[in-house]
């Protein structure tokens, strides 16, 4: 109902954020990797489709959710490493998602003024595309990302991906920017955490199974520190920091490597009888 003469006066960047991903192997992946990593890239642009071109109205709550749908089989969602049981990695459907939910939540942070987060997240795993801290993790009738829009004006998401410039052979980049109302001449927010600890994990937690061999291990969980990050989101004026604004305490609670040993027997090898040789023939 809008022409473009009404959205131009009002339609301005207010905020950009780009992360990478990988979309293709390297010789030094096993086999399941490579196999994985082509269905996390899908899952990933699949969900940048789903909230591209996404309008919120002056008012309006925004829910990541309920734009993307839930991530099933049957809703053409791949398998992909996702995070289970707050310390391990598993396959599941829509796996790589929470990097969509992430790249538009440190976009949407950019716009500071005109937003306000309803609902947000941490990961119980630190991520790899961003700093800690930064992070907006999502789950099917579970967990949501979901930010209202507190200007006078419409805000726009617009989503895409294109080859990273030092890796186009296997990395991609994702970008979310958000259009709304011009922030003043000279202003703009920038986000910076701050590590306030770090612990290291606790003593490794060994059990014992008898479905493995002895001498045979399995890893279930990796070993990983215990993490208390601040964000601020700082106001600068002309390139100076005019305001810095405290929003939230993280906390990664961290794991101590778990693993299983194996206790069944290794089975005695039976020898092969040694073959009779055969006789050798007349002239």
């Amino acid at each position: 109902s809008l022409s473009i003469d009404d959205i131009q006066p009002n339609f301005s960047e207010i905020g950009k954020f780009t992360t990478t991903y990988d979309y293709k192997g390297t010789a030094e992946d096993t086999e399941q990797q490579r196999a994985i990593i082509p269905n996390r890239a899908f899952n990933v642009e699949k969900a940048a489709d789903a909230i591209n071109k996404q309008v919120i109205k002056p008012g309006e709550s925004w829910s990541f959710n309920e734009v993307v749908g839930d991530r099933t089989e049957k809703n053409g969602w791949k398998e992909a490493n996702g995070i289970f049981g707050g310390d391990k990695l598993t396959l599941q459907f829509g796996g790589g998602v929470c990097q969509v939910s992430t790249t538009l939540y440190n976009a949407v942070l950019k716009a500071f003024p005109y937003i306000e987060i309803v609902e947000r997240q941490r990961h119980s795993i630190p991520s790899t595309y961003v700093d800690m801290g930064l992070d907006a993790t999502v789950d099917t009738n579970h967990i949501d990302f979901i930010f209202k829009n507190t200007s006078d004006h419409p805000l726009y998401i617009y989503a895409y991906y294109a080859n990273n410039k030092m890796a186009k052979s296997r990395k991609r980049d994702l970008t979310v920017v958000i259009y709304g109302e011009a922030l003043p001449a000279g202003h703009e927010y920038k986000t910076r955490t701050v590590l306030i600890s770090e612990e290291p994990p606790g003593e490794d937690i060994i059990t014992e199974s008898s479905k493995l061999f002895i001498g045979e291990e399995k890893i279930l969980a990796e070993a990983r520190s215990k993490y208390v990050v601040q964000l601020f989101v700082d106001h600068y004026v002309n390139g100076e920091v005019t305001e810095q604004n405290f929003r939230y305490e993280d906390t990664y609670p961290g794991n101590p490597l778990k693993k299983q040993v194996g206790t069944m027997p290794t089975p005695t090898p039976v020898p092969e009888p040694t073959p009779t040789p055969s006789p050798t023939p007349a002239e």
